[in-house]
């Protein structure tokens, strides 16, 4: 039974979904993501809670920093902080690791 019970018991979040949502980040304040990893990445919920509030955040940063043109996604000001949000995972992502 006991192996049953260690199959079917929820695993946590690896660091990598936290390098992901990083790296996804980044490409995106950078410009160097590909076509649709920007749409995908704010498009699927994540299983954690930190990371799931991370991605909202990132939905919500063209509405607190308004886009200077229709073709961009948010101001100067809004690529900052995506870049501090991308900086924070990382962050928690070492703080994590060292546990």
């Amino acid at each position: 039974m006991k192996l049953l019970s260690g199959l079917f018991r929820p695993k946590g979040i690896s660091t990598g979904e936290y390098e992901k949502t990083a790296a996804a980040i980044e490409a995106f304040a950078a410009g160097t993501g590909r076509m649709w990893d920007w749409d995908e990445f704010i498009s699927i919920r994540k299983h954690d809670a930190y990371l799931e509030d991370v991605r909202l955040k990132c939905i919500a940063i063209p509405d607190q920093f308004p886009p200077p043109g229709p073709e961009a996604y948010c101001s100067a000001e809004g690529i900052a902080a995506l870049r501090e949000l991308a900086s924070a995972v990382r962050d928690r992502m070492s703080e994590r690791g060292s546990q």
